[in-house]
């Protein structure tokens, strides 16, 4: 099973054990949404530079944005997690886990040479 993530999609693939591709499958992910609240989450902020934290009407639409925002992305996260489980289950995969430790360091070497 291989899974890519991508900004609008989420493409998941599932192979047999002689490399035959079994099923393909799409799925849009709600990034662009997630990105939306938190424009809005930075106008608000910049409108008030200064006094926003101190204002409780403004820190509410704030929390209120970052509430969906929270919950866009859990909501989808369980639901892709539950279907590629029960994908991996139906077509008897494995799962496997790329180790991304140090990946923004490795990535941060790589820009400066």
């Amino acid at each position: 099973m291989a899974i890519d993530l991508n900004f609008d999609n989420l493409t998941l693939a599932v192979f047999t054990l002689n490399g035959r591709m079994v099923k393909l499958k799409r799925f849009k992910t709600p990034l662009r949404k997630i990105l939306t609240h938190r424009i809005w989450i930075e106008r608000i902020q910049k409108r008030y530079p200064k006094s926003w934290r101190y204002i409780k009407e403004v820190r509410r639409a704030i929390e209120k944005h970052g509430e969906r925002i929270k919950n866009i992305s859990w909501d989808y996260s369980h639901k892709v997690g539950d279907l590629i489980a029960n994908l991996a289950l139906k077509y008897s995969s494995i799962i496997v886990l790329e180790n991304l430790d140090k990946l923004r360091d490795n990535a941060k070497k790589n820009r400066v040479q």
